[in-house]
């Protein structure tokens, strides 16, 4: 069963609590699939994190006095989506920063999907100019021909 964020409201998103992401993809038992954390973690906190919205995680990095790396996830969802864009996605993460007075320099914005930050460079040219294009680099020969193309 798949769940999204447009599945539910504000109120029921922090009804949850927050769970470390680790899985073990050999397992053959639910407590070994659970039993994933790497070595070095701990899962002492793993399992009741708080969860925030984007725009209560701006007000805590503000405070904190910290650069922030805010990532567009791809929507699970076909956009558009009840008449919300991709674009309308994209600006409405960048709105957030600048309604909290957040200043651009402080913002790095990534996305796999090359058309949003080509998006933000148009129409967000402040938080645009150092938005990061990530790749995804599954195997071995990923890594090498984007070494080759960046070089």
């Amino acid at each position: 069963m798949q769940c999204c964020t447009s599945d539910i409201t504000v109120a029921e998103f922090k009804t949850l609590k927050g769970k470390m992401d680790a899985g073990n993809p050999k397992a053959t038992t639910v407590a070994e699939y659970m039993d994933a954390t790497a070595n070095w973690r701990t899962d002492l906190y793993s399992a009741n994190g708080t969860l925030m919205t984007h725009k209560e995680s701006i007000a805590l990095f503000k405070k904190l006095g910290v650069k922030m790396t805010p990532e567009l996830k791809a929507p699970s969802v076909t956009m558009p989506f009840d008449g919300f864009t991709q674009e309308a996605y994209a600006q409405k993460m960048i709105d957030e920063y600048k309604v909290a007075g957040v200043n651009p320099k402080r913002v790095y914005a990534q996305s796999f999907s090359q058309s949003d930050v080509e998006y933000w460079l148009k129409n967000e040219p402040a938080f645009g100019k150092q938005a990061v294009a990530l790749q995804d680099l599954n195997t071995p020969e990923d890594v090498t021909a984007a070494m080759a193309k960046n070089s």
